[in-house]
């Protein structure tokens, strides 16, 4: 991360300067949603003893939040994550009502 970036100021901001250069290293918008979802997940899920509803609640959330209040150049990355948040909710509605063959 150049610090140059942070001296220049202007239209950019500090938050602008260090997501330029981390989303850059991570691939683009669409893989840092998926790795910082990953991050998100696997841990509740742990927690959670297997059980994927909270984990999905929060990435719903999260992502929520991150759409308002990320710049918009990376509000994709938001996007990204509530539509995993999405996914993961509806496979734990479809494990819970109709995987589950033993009702």
């Amino acid at each position: 991360m150049g610090l140059q970036c942070f001296l220049d100021g202007g239209a950019r901001s500090g938050l602008q300067c260090a997501l330029a250069d981390i989303f850059a290293a991570l691939g683009g918008d669409g893989l840092a949603g998926l790795i910082i979802s990953g991050f998100v997940l696997v841990p509740f899920y742990f927690a959670g003893e297997g059980d994927a509803g909270t984990p999905a609640v929060i990435l719903i959330l999260l992502g929520g939040i991150m759409i308002r209040e990320l710049p918009p150049q990376y509000q994709g990355t938001a996007k990204v994550i509530v539509v995993i948040g999405g996914i993961v909710a509806f496979l734990r509605l479809a494990e819970a009502y109709v995987l589950n063959r033993s009702i």
